[in-house]
């Protein structure tokens, strides 16, 4: 699907304007927190999306990007103290953690 042929539009998360299973696919990133009664939000997304549609959500939580930190942390030491450690005491090159697994 070109990017040009995906429409936004800003709505109330707990009552969205659109049909029952209106959509493939509902992502929503970072916003739960916002929300006053999230499983509303959630039944809406559940509402709008097809049979066997793809629900993606993330939300921020304590260590979500423990990875990436000591990475940067690594990275900020070496840096500063000019060390040069071998390549296999590096941090492994993960970016992200899903319940599966890690995933580059």
């Amino acid at each position: 699907m070109p990017f040009a042929s995906v429409t936004g539009q800003q709505a109330n998360a707990t009552a969205l304007p659109f049909e029952d299973g209106s959509f493939d696919a509902v992502i929503a990133m970072h916003m739960l927190y916002h929300l006053p009664d999230p499983a509303k939000g959630f039944a809406e997304m559940h509402r709008v999306l097809k049979p066997g549609g793809f629900l993606a959500v993330t939300t921020n939580g304590a260590g979500n990007m423990r990875e990436l930190y000591a990475l940067t942390t690594v990275s900020a030491v070496r840096l500063l103290t000019r060390q040069v450690l071998p390549s296999d005491t590096m941090p492994p090159n993960r970016l992200c953690r899903t319940n599966s697994g890690t995933s580059p």
